[in-house]
């Protein structure tokens, strides 16, 4: 169990940010399921260890589906003040039908097509964002949705024979996030891409910051799932220094 303690009245809306924030920096695959109302006392709950704890007070009810596990867990928050209560159970047929609980967001797989963060490898570079764009300044993003071996020509180049590896885009798509920032970019950069019910994307990437005597351009890139035609997709970085 764990628990967080904010000491406000919450609405849905605050208990859903509350969840949305203990779960982001979770990088396993996951569903995340909400009771559409407030849950009266008495809610009772089996936890992986087989014990029944039964709540004494109103909640907002969360559900977390692993991916290809056999655990899962239970986020609560205490409606009076916002207290959260992290609890893990056993998957089983006791929670119900889920398409009577409202699905909140989907923490989805990917795969890394370029995992390192320098914008060349081998003969091949991703093209340089100071070429691109010389007045930009000098902290800048940029998400570029690739659903095709024509578009990817527009970012890339190789040399001396060398080329880029394989993508079916019939069944995927490239996100490449791109940038320039101050200091020394030569970390790991954690990643989360994450769906909404309405269709939408958020791509999260972590930069490394630190040395603002120099500007470094970075490249990231993941290969997902096919995503559809209208689909939106949000670029969210945060600098941190490593």
């Amino acid at each position: 169990m764990f628990f967080m303690t904010l000491s406000a009245q919450v609405t849905k809306e605050e208990a859903t940010e509350i969840v949305t924030e203990r779960l982001s920096t979770e990088t396993r695959p996951f569903t995340l399921f909400a009771k559409e109302d407030l849950q009266a006392e008495g809610y009772t709950i089996e936890t992986s260890n087989t014990e029944i704890l039964e709540l004494d007070y109103p909640v907002w009810i969360y559900y977390v589906s692993y991916t290809s596990e056999t655990k899962s867990k239970y986020l609560i928050v205490k409606e009076e003040n916002g207290n959260l209560l992290e609890i893990n159970i056993k998957n089983s047929d006791d929670l119900g039908d889920l398409t009577s609980w409202e699905k909140i967001l989907i923490n989805l797989p990917y795969e890394h097509y370029y995992t390192n963060p320098l914008v060349c490898w081998g003969n091949c570079c991703w093209i340089d964002f100071s070429d691109l764009h010389p007045d930009y300044p000098y902290t800048h993003y940029e998400l570029i949705i690739i659903n095709s071996y024509e578009e990817m020509e527009s970012y890339y180049l190789c040399e001396g024979g060398s080329s880029m590896p394989n993508i079916d885009f019939s069944k995927h798509t490239l996100l490449l996030a791109r940038g320039l920032t101050f200091g020394n970019n030569y970390c790991s950069f954690p990643t989360r891409f994450v769906q909404f019910p309405t269709n939408n994307y958020v791509f999260h990437i972590t930069v490394c910051t630190g040395n603002y005597t120099s500007i470094d351009p970075w490249a990231i890139s993941i290969i997902t799932s096919k995503l559809g035609e209208h689909s939106a997709v949000e670029l969210n970085v945060e600098e941190i220094e490593p």
